[in-house]
């Protein structure tokens, strides 16, 4: 067993479907900062965001930690882990609790015992294991929605709580990387917590925002309406089905067509138009070669269809919501392509934006990143959401006692 690492800060461990990055910053209060990272795309022994070879996957995960800690080798680091893969599952379950008598001063103590009870009468499935347990709403008397009921006073409270989980086979291989790495993990986070956090106004959570997150194998969306997340779900459109178009229309490997799609691929029209660019590169020498602006055609006839499937569920989701004309935040791998935004106005009369981090300072690659937000988003989910928690949460006996006392005298004299 090491010694801890002795640094007043918070590490993030971010695993996605592609890309495995560390990251070390500092949070104070509402304010973040992202000192250094360490990032690797397609980390050997693992994929999609899951353990693929035990031995490959922490040896990488330990060099990239030696790298980010050069000073500190044998330390025991504290870190927060973010989960992006397939594996994930979100469940939700409500009760409440009835107080016999007065009135009760809903306190920590409260909040806690109808959690508490909550968690204890959710049926999971078995081979799920649970990562977090987090309050959305609370119901105090017959008032429901309610974010925070410290403080308040009911005959009844209930709470709507949400069990994020994931498959424990999966887990098990994921947590023994953790632990021959010397992290002792602070908390496993599901990426959904953290990209809201990272994207979204105020303003834009209160009218109705919809983010879509959009990886290689699909794009799950997010409903946030009156401050809350109210749905989400999993489409089945994933940047991986233009890869599989591009491989069909040219006729070369889907390793090709995803190489083309990264080096080429643009929603606005090239300068170089005549140029010709290679569909195949072996050793160094490139075969099969394709102009320009027909690469950029066929892409662009590829993307209109794909986006149209991808758009038909995006809107029988809203319906299903009941909403009319929410913010649409597009973040991810796939929306990072130039010209993304234009191209969904321009065909489908879409206004959007591109979902980049807000409120954290950090290195401008990361901040114009839109698949970086799932690990920004943790710091300012440390900084918000998991403080507010906190607060709520807390063992608050003395507090009470005083709240109560104030109250009786008050009822007493007045």
């Amino acid at each position: 067993m090491g010694r801890h690492l002795q640094v007043e800060s918070e590490v993030v461990v971010y695993l996605g479907m592609r890309h495995l990055i560390v990251l070390e910053g500092i949070v104070q209060g509402t304010d973040v900062r992202v000192n250094r990272y360490v990032k690797k795309e397609i980390p050997q022994g693992f994929q999609q965001g899951l353990v693929s070879q035990l031995g490959d996957a922490t040896k990488t995960l330990q060099g990239m930690l030696k790298e980010l800690f050069p000073d500190n080798a044998s330390a025991i680091i504290a870190a927060w882990i973010v989960l992006g893969n397939l594996k994930l599952r979100q469940y939700s379950f409500q009760s409440s609790q009835y107080y016999q008598g007065d009135i009760r001063l809903i306190t920590s103590d409260e909040i806690h015992s109808v959690i508490q009870q909550t968690r204890t009468v959710a049926t999971l499935p078995l081979s799920e294991f649970v990562l977090q347990t987090l309050p959305d709403n609370f119901m105090v008397d017959d008032v429901s929605g309610v974010r925070n009921p410290m403080g308040l006073e009911a005959r009844r409270l209930g709470v709507n709580l949400k069990i994020f989980t994931m498959n424990f086979q999966e887990f098990k291989n994921l947590s023994k990387v953790f632990d021959s790495s010397d992290l002792e993990v602070t908390g496993y986070i599901p990426k959904g917590l953290t990209i809201s956090q990272a994207v979204l106004s105020d303003v834009e959570k209160t009218q109705g925002a919809l983010v879509l997150d959009m990886t290689s194998e699909n794009t799950e969306v997010f409903f946030w309406k009156d401050g809350a997340v109210m749905s989400s779900g999993m489409l089945d459109f994933g940047g991986k089905q233009i890869d599989t178009r591009l491989s069909e229309r040219l006729g070369i490997d889907l390793f090709d067509a995803e190489r083309l799609k990264k080096n080429y691929a643009a929603f606005v029209p090239p300068d170089n138009r005549d140029e010709l660019i290679p569909l195949i590169n072996r050793d160094g020498r490139e075969s099969r070669q394709i102009k320009r602006s027909e690469f950029q055609s066929l892409f662009s006839e590829i993307a209109v269809e794909w986006l149209t499937g991808l758009l038909g569920q995006v809107n029988v989701f809203i319906q299903a919501q009941g909403s009319h004309y929410p913010h649409f935040i597009f973040t991810g791998g796939g929306a990072s392509i130039d010209g993304f935004i234009e191209f969904l106005y321009k065909h489908f009369s879409l206004v959007a934006r591109i979902g980049l981090t807000k409120h954290v300072d950090a290195p401008t690659e990361l901040l114009v990143d839109p698949s970086m937000t799932h690990a920004l988003g943790m710091f300012r989910w440390i900084a918000t959401s998991h403080q507010e928690q906190k607060q709520m949460m807390q063992t608050n006996g003395f507090l009470k006692r005083i709240v109560v006392s104030a109250r009786d005298w008050f009822l007493a004299y007045f």
